[in-house]
């Protein structure tokens, strides 16, 4: 019988074992039970406040005031052109909201009513003002679960200032 003398692991072994870990770690990553639901809603969240974040730097480029429109489904980037807001008709200036979970926006301490997009030949103005000077129409944004818990609350400061909230 020939003895092999014990000198560590073999590359083979090495591999095997790393193998396992990726995988194992892949799994816990992926879990969406784990982190998976607060990682969408984030995600959900950073592209909702896309438009709200890019109104403040339109206005002081531009030095003139821009909005957002926030309305049932959909949002619209307005400026304000000739005494009056009015949409650029870009598809950057416009998008859907995501439909689950759904958001809520409250203005001024006050829930929002989603409404359709107006008609031709309609005023249109927006709840979110940005001003050329960098302040904003203070908004708060709710995702609530189906119990009507909220998950996640954040908070747009006149400054420019967020705040995100998770609730434990």
């Amino acid at each position: 019988m020939i003895r092999r003398a014990s000198q560590g692991f073999t590359l083979l072994e090495l591999l095997v074992v790393l193998a396992i870990l990726a995988i194992a770690a892949s799994l816990v990553v992926l879990q969406p039970g784990l982190a998976g639901g607060q990682r969408a809603l984030r995600a959900q969240a950073d592209d909702l406040l896309s438009p709200l974040v890019r109104i403040c730097d339109e206005a002081i480029l531009t030095a003139r005031p821009w909005g957002v429109w926030l309305g049932a489904g959909e949002w619209r980037v307005l400026t304000r052109l000739q005494g009056q807001w009015q949409w650029p008709a870009g598809e950057q200036d416009r998008g859907a909201w995501p439909r689950q979970p759904e958001a809520l926006f409250s203005v001024g301490g006050r829930e929002l009513e989603p409404q359709p997009w107006p008609q031709a030949g309609e005023a249109v103005a927006p709840q979110v003002v940005c001003l050329p000077q960098g302040l904003r129409t203070p908004v708060e944004i709710h995702w609530r679960d189906g119990e009507g818990r909220t998950r996640l609350r954040i908070e747009l400061q006149a400054d420019g200032r967020q705040q995100w909230h998770w609730p434990e």
